[in-house]
């Protein structure tokens, strides 16, 4: 969008009124500016990333003027995000400067419409870039491109301090509407007698013979150049001394103008550190007499008619007590660490500097404000450098003669820690030191003692605020260790507890593992969040454990995609204390920051009307809207803040969650009715944070499948044949048949890795006349085996009979015989070592049919056979289901086994896809796409997969990769790879698939950028396999054979050779004469035993 100024605006010409939306919510221009000069940019561009950071360069010469920036923004997001940064970059903490400097929404150019930014009639006409205007609301100037803020700052702030309006102060400062007059007003100081804070003041610093300060009979500060000396080191207390003076002679105005009061709370502060401080050191006892001397000059409040809310006074105490803030967290912070530390920390004085160029500009303006002449002298005071430390330069030649300039390297070694500290004779061990407080970075420390002190002020205020009588005799219930007490005996050591609940399994407290309590402190009568204790998780759990107890309005939340912690903050309408529980008495609101654990930092309170109009009070004193925040680092915090009024009512709250693997934040603003404790409206969404991803400009072209792998068969091949015919002699007259419901069957009952087990039953049938008596006993049976193919058979490795039957066995004429046997087939050695086990499958015939060739021998050594068959029938094999999404399988040729993916859209909704009962959500995707743009590699496996069949000849593999484009930072495609490795043959498949849509997607487009593939199909020899034969016709002649005679006529036999002879005629008479004989001797025999047995009875 091109911006051009119109006619209708420009300089003289009133700046045109607007509501836009900001971070911090609706902003409307001419309330927010007020009463303020204000800068109003933009950029021919879509975007001004260099003006921003130009902004928070020199935010701090606009902030003193109390200059307000707003920048009109065609691509809010990403100048928001922008923004964000360069506050980081300068220093400056997120948020600090969103009172006077916001980034407006305006990407469908509404603003720069309303302020005649766009002139489609002439597009020669330069744009312009900035604005100044007045407090009046007056354009003052306009900068037309190629001038642009960036570049013209300078020359910005001059013309503000050239053209400043003085209406604000003219009845203060006696100025005309022209600026002229006298600028300091003497009448303003001189009520004051010798008695007067402003004396004491001029005490205070002449008894330290530092300053020589005087007070004019006008009250005007005069001060000598010799401030800039340090005291001689043999003085110890004089600075804290004169702090406590001024302390105890200002208690009163603090009562007078609450506003004040955090400034002497904060001075108590340091000076309760410097008291406890085991030495004096130069660079605080430099900031605590900065501090002191720009207290001094606070007595000069007292002579001012009013002072309200939004008064330039008002607002310079407001950044006096920030930076106080500052100064008090640092001093406590350097106090803090160990000596070693703090002397080998070389950039601690940096930290000092800042602090001291802070104090310095404050001091300025709050004489200023004050209307006290700032002399020569005085200003030499405020601009002089920290002194500097002895033992600090020591420590720096120590650490570039022995660690090349690297603090990091001593701090490492014990060996030169112990020197260092003989050689600056510090009174301290290594040991007595950890390591890990050794290497206690003081920006962190620092930030977490700033954090404290707001917590401190917000509760000494609130104190001070709700102080009444109590009964000091009142028995209470205390909710730490849920024992009576008494204010009257009540004290910090009072109450001993555990942080945190007692563990009914393990039988102990997880905070110390003792039944000892492991905790002191004051007895509390009401739940709290100040520290974890244990009967508080219950107590919130009741709460939050149930869905009929609260009612949430707004929650933000974000996930670390490397640590996986989150971070989340809440607000709720409490509804009930506990489940099928009571209401609260009066309408309750309650906040929750970060999880509710005693190891974690956290934040659970409830708030009624009255709490909450006792924290706009807490806040029109002190400023702090921070409710809670879990970390002081600007990488990873979540956060809760009040959103207030100018005169601190509450309106609402700010919720913020934030990981240091997101570039922005989630931010909400909940607006609410403190009168009726409801909600406002709807949740304004400010920023969204996370891992989002961009609309991309063209669908994702995907590589085809490879696989590589042969196709096992579903069935079997053909069904066994059953028409071999029995092979036999006219000798050995019998037939022998399968049994038709007894086929061969593999393994039924036991199963081995060096054989298979195959069971069989065969009718064997004397063919011989029923009236004949020609028995056939068997002595023998023997079992062989070949493949199909082969032209040998072998024996088994062992037979036996599985009904018990015993040799020799007869088989009468015309009866029959049913053989059940097992006979075990042995395994080639390969395929013993793969040591298998099937049942009901015989794995030595998987690949071609099996013969057994069952032999029967008479003990006349004839011989009859028949030939069994065995075709291996398939397990079933693994198919496509109905509601598979893709299917994916390699089989295995050795193995007969069929390794498969079941690919299927998931039923969870924050799942995109499930691999074999394993989900990849929507989390696992924004971590790839995080490790692919933090690590450049594109390429992610998602370590969903897993290894089979381990430590066996059937081991296989898959892995599931994720395919991330890193221009619109989503995965697009899953590459899935299944691989069974055997020598230099293998077996794999590699299949691709489409990622479906998930997550926030924005609707900007941009290039698609696929991914650099380094996992590829792998390198596998050409499967060749023989064809396996099926049949042959080796067991299919049967030689010919003479038939059996039954009548007298011809009988013949058959011997061994084959060759047939007759059999004479007065034989056959004969040995039917011995058969009839035989039968009467047996017939007399039986008679002979009966009458003996009857004889022995009587």
């Amino acid at each position: 969008m091109a911006h051009y100024l119109t006619s209708e605006i420009g300089p003289g010409k009133t700046a045109p009124d607007f509501e836009a939306h900001t971070a911090s919510g609706p902003l409307r221009f001419h309330h927010w500016a007020k009463d303020s000069w204000s800068v109003l940019f933009s950029h021919p561009g879509t975007s001004f990333p260099l003006e921003l950071l130009e902004v928070a360069r020199q935010f701090v010469e606009f902030d003193k003027r109390r200059v307000k920036v707003i920048g009109v923004s065609g691509n809010w997001l990403d100048d928001q995000r922008k923004w964000k940064g360069s506050q980081v970059k300068y220093g400056m903490r997120i948020g600090m400067a969103d009172k006077s400097v916001q980034i407006i929404a305006d990407d469908a150019g509404e603003v720069a419409s309303l302020y005649g930014m766009i002139n489609d009639e002439d597009s020669s006409a330069e744009p312009y870039t900035a604005f100044v205007i007045d407090p009046k609301r007056t354009i003052r100037l306009a900068l037309a491109y190629p001038a642009t803020l960036r570049k013209n700052v300078d020359k910005i702030l001059q013309f503000i301090d050239k053209y400043s309006s003085t209406d604000e102060i003219n009845s203060s400062f006696n100025l005309d509407s022209t600026g002229r007059g006298k600028i300091y007003t003497p009448e303003l100081t001189r009520n004051h007698d010798s008695s007067t804070t402003l004396n004491a003041a001029s005490d205070i610093f002449s008894m330290s013979n530092t300053v020589d300060v005087t007070l004019a009979s006008i009250g005007v500060y005069h001060a000598s150049s010799t401030y800039q000396n340090v005291r001689d080191a043999n003085a110890t207390s004089d600075y804290v001394d004169s702090a406590v003076k001024l302390l105890d002679s200002l208690s009163d105005l603090g009562k007078a103008l609450p506003f004040v009061a955090p400034a002497f709370i904060l001075l108590k502060v340091i000076v309760d550190v410097e008291k406890r401080a085991r030495d004096v050191d130069t660079k605080c006892r430099d900031l605590v007499l900065r501090v002191t001397f720009m207290l001094s000059h606070l007595p000069a409040l007292s002579n001012l008619p009013s002072i309200s809310s939004s008064s330039p006074q008002r607002q310079v105490i407001d950044q006096m007590n920030s930076v106080l803030k500052e100064t008090a967290a640092l001093i406590e912070a350097y106090r803090n660490q160990g000596v070693l530390a703090r002397r080998l920390s070389l950039r601690n004085k940096e930290k000092f500097e800042r602090c001291a160029k802070a104090l310095a500009e404050i001091t300025k303006d709050l004489m200023m404000s004050l209307q006290i002449h700032q002399s020569v002298q005085i200003d030499t005071i405020l601009q002089r450098s920290v002194p500097q430390d002895p033992q600090d330069e020591k420590a720096k030649r120590f650490v570039e003669q022995y660690g090349a300039g690297d603090e990091a390297v001593v701090k490492a070694d014990k060996g030169l820690l112990k020197q260092f500290a003989e050689e600056l004779k510090l009174s301290v061990s290594v040991e007595e030191e950890a390591m890990e407080t050794l290497n206690a970075n003081l920006g962190d420390l620092l930030r977490e003692h700033q954090a404290q002190l707001e917590r401190r002020l917000d509760d000494t205020i609130r104190a001070s605020l709700t102080s009444k009588e109590v009964d000091m005799e009142q028995t209470l219930i205390c909710v730490q260790c849920e024992k009576e007490f008494k204010q009257s005996t009540n004290h910090t050591q009072a109450c001993s507890f555990h942080r945190a609940e007692y563990d009914s399994w393990s039988r102990s407290y997880k905070c110390c593992g003792t039944a000892h309590p492991c905790q002191f402190n004051a007895h509390r009568a009401k739940h709290h969040s100040d520290y974890a204790y244990g009967p508080f998780f219950p107590y919130a759990r009741g709460i939050t454990g149930y869905t009929d107890t609260t009612s949430e309005w707004a929650e933000v939340e974000d996930f670390n995609l490397e640590s996986e912690e989150t971070q989340t903050a809440s607000i709720s309408r409490l509804l009930k204390w506990k489940t099928r529980g009571a209401a609260p008495d009066q309408p309750t609101i309650l906040i929750r920051v970060g999880r509710t654990y005693f190891k974690e930092p956290y934040y659970f309170g409830t708030f009624t009307k009255e709490d909450l109009d006792l924290q706009s009070r807490v806040i029109e004193i002190t400023r702090q809207t921070i409710i809670f925040r879990s970390e002081p680092t600007d990488s990873e915090y979540a956060m809760a803040e009040w959103v207030t009024r100018e005169d601190g009512g509450i309106t609402g709250v700010r919720l913020t969650a934030k990981v240091a693997t997101a570039l922005t934040p989630f931010i909400r603003v909940c607006l609410f009715d403190t009168e009726k404790m409801e909600k406002s409206g709807e949740v304004l969404c400010i920023s969204e944070g996370g891992l989002r991803s961009y609309t991309p400009s063209s669908g994702y072209t995907l590589p085809p499948g490879q696989r590589v792998s042969p196709e096992l068969p579903g069935i079997a091949k053909r069904p066994a044949r059953k028409d071999f015919k029995t092979r036999t002699s006219a000798s050995l007259p019998v037939v022998m048949k399968e049994v038709a419901d007894t086929p061969l069957r593999a393994n039924p009952r036991m199963a081995a890795t060096d054989v298979d087990y195959l069971h069989g039953a065969v009718s064997v049938f004397n063919k011989h006349s029923p009236g004949t008596t020609n028995p056939i006993s068997i002595s023998e049976v023997r079992v062989e085996w070949r493949m199909v193919g082969e032209q040998t058979y072998k024996p088994v490795k062992s037979f036996s009979f599985l009904d018990g039957a015993q040799l020799p066995l007869t088989i009468d004429p015309r009866e029959t015989w049913i053989l059940n046997f097992q006979a075990a087939v042995p395994r080639t050695e390969e395929d013993s070592k793969l040591e298998v086990k099937w049942w009901e499958r015989a794995f030595v015939a998987r690949k071609q049919p099996l013969r057994l060739k069952v032999t029967l021998v008479d003990i006349e050594e004839e011989e009859a056979s028949l030939v069994l068959e065995y075709v291996y029938t398939p397990f079933k094999m693994e198919l496509r289901k109905d509601d598979d999404l893709s299917f994916i399988y390699i089989d295995d040729p050795v193995l007969f086994e069929r390794h498969a993916l079941h690919i299927k859209i998931p039923d969870r909704e924050e799942c995109v896809l499930s691999v074999e009962g394993k989900d990849i959500s929507v989390r696992s995707l924004q971590k790839a796409v995080h490790h692919a743009m933090k690590t450049g590699e594109s390429e992610v496996d998602l370590e969903i997969g897993e290894k089979r069949n381990t430590n066996s000849p059937g081991e296989w593999e898959w892995k599931t990769l994720a395919l991330v484009d890193t221009s619109c930072r989503r995965v697009y495609a899953f590459k899935i790879l299944l691989s069974q490795a055997r020598g230099s043959q293998g077996y794999a498949c590699l299949e691709y698939l489409p990622c479906p849509e998930y997550g926030d997607v924005m609707a900007e487009k941009r290039l698609v950028r696929y991914a650099v593939e380094k996992v590829t199909m792998p390198v596998l020899e050409s499967l060749i396999e023989d064809e396996p034969i099926w049949d042959d016709e080796f067991d299919d002649t049967i030689p010919e054979q003479a038939k059996l005679q039954t009548g007298p006529a011809n009988p013949t036999s058959t011997i061994s050779g084959g060759v047939v002879a007759a059999i004479p005629e007065e034989v056959t008479v004969r040995l039917a004469s011995i058969d009839r004989n035989l039968d009467r001797i047996a017939t007399a025999f039986e008679e002979l035993l009966e009458i003996m047995k009857s004889k022995r009875n009587t």
